[in-house]
Formats: structure tokens, C-alpha cells, sequence
């Protein structure tokens, strides 16, 4: 019976959440794209996902997205977002936001008064480890994974008509 147990426990336990050993795999994985960008395929389009319009750049691979950035402009600021994608999912996600001093209806010489920068490596829609300003996020909420993922695709749908990702 003790046998039993310990053999469910330990299959309870390696079907957990993911490690941190998945955290380091995956931060290399993306330190590798990030080094190989220029021999990637790079494909840029214009969207109109926010107020003031927006871009979005894919890096290929053969047929395969490997890293996506999005930028979209408001009057008061603007957002990036960068994916990390492997077998078509998002495992490594950076968004940083960046708030004008000034709407840009006041001056178009925007100037930055602040910015957030949120690191997010996931698994599916689980979030494994989420930094902020490169300190463990102290709010961390699990419905932030779902968020990410319904971002990408709805930037999936914005660049679907162009490209394949």
C-alpha cells in the first residue's frame, strides 16, 4: 500500500507545475532567437489594433514564427509586446508600457514620464515565472496567462490576412 502512494505522489509531483529548470530552458530558447534575429525572415505590417494604430513585426523561420512584436500607440503612451513562440505558443512574453508626460494631442514631441516592464515565461496559459522591473512580481495573478494568450490572438487575427503564423 505504502507503495502505491509514494508511486502516486511522485507521479502527482512530476505532473506538477513547471520548474524552474523549464524557466531556464525557455530564457535560453529565447536568448537564442534574440541572437539569430538577422538570419531570421523579418515580415512588418500596419495594424489598427489601438487608437493611434500600431505595428507588428514576425520573425520566421522556414513557415515557423518564432518571435513576434507588437507595438500599439494611444494618446497617452504606448505598449510593446514580444513573444517567444514555440510550437506555435507563446513561451516567453515581455510587455513594456511606456506613459507620455503629455497626451500627444498636447505635444507631439512625446516625451516618456514612465514604464512598466512586466517578463512573463508560460507554459500554455500558466505562467511559470513573472518578473517585474526584473524583480518577482509581488501581484501575480494567474488570469494574467489567459490575457497573453487572448493578446496573441488577437494579433494573430491582425496580421492573418498577410501571414501564416
Amino acid at each position: 500500500m505504502f507503495r502505491l502512494l509514494f508511486i502516486i505522489a511522485l507521479l502527482i509531483i512530476s505532473c506538477g507545475p513547471p520548474s524552474v529548470s523549464d524557466y531556464h530552458h525557455i530564457s535560453s530558447y529565447k536568448d537564442s532567437i534574440d541572437r539569430n534575429l538577422s538570419s531570421l525572415k523579418r515580415i512588418s505590417k500596419d495594424v489598427e489594433g489601438s487608437t493611434e494604430g500600431g505595428e507588428v513585426a514576425l520573425y520566421l523561420s522556414g513557415k515557423d514564427t518564432l518571435k513576434i512584436e507588437a507595438t500599439f500607440y494611444g494618446e497617452t503612451g504606448k505598449s510593446n509586446h514580444v513573444f517567444y513562440l514555440k510550437n506555435r505558443l507563446p513561451v516567453f512574453y515581455t510587455d513594456t508600457t511606456y506613459l507620455y508626460a503629455a497626451p500627444i494631442y498636447i505635444s507631439s514631441d512625446a516625451k516618456i514620464d514612465s514604464m512598466l516592464v512586466d517578463q512573463i515565461t508560460l507554459q500554455g496559459d500558466s505562467i511559470v515565472q513573472w518578473f517585474r522591473h526584473e524583480q518577482p512580481a509581488k501581484d501575480a495573478d494567474q488570469k494574467k496567462g489567459k490575457e497573453i494568450i487572448a493578446l496573441y490572438k488577437r494579433i494573430q487575427t491582425l496580421v492573418k490576412e498577410e501571414v501564416e503564423i
